[in-house]
């Protein structure tokens, strides 16, 4: 089981989520949850976090609150995607 950090607006119908790296969720470190937090309003832990800048300038000016939630996903129920490589 992996767990992931939801980030979503209630208001919208988008969503993101980043895997938690620290098995009892206690590290707030730069690519997972401090990526959820900045995503959601909260303070920028990663520069270089394009997924959680992208997500938050979309919402920059909306006064809904984000949330987040850890949830558990069962990696053996995923469906796999391949890549396509997109013609030029």
């Amino acid at each position: 089981m992996a767990k992931v950090v939801l980030v979503w607006n209630p208001q919208k119908t988008e969503c993101v989520g980043f895997l938690e790296r620290e098995p009892d969720g206690s590290t707030w470190d730069c690519g997972s949850d401090g990526d959820a937090e900045h995503a959601a309003g909260g303070m920028r832990w990663n520069p270089a976090s394009t997924l959680a800048d992208s997500f938050r300038e979309q919402y920059e000016d909306v006064d809904d609150e984000c949330f987040m939630q850890t949830i558990e996903v069962d990696q053996s129920l995923a469906d796999a995607v391949e890549r396509e490589e997109e013609e030029d």
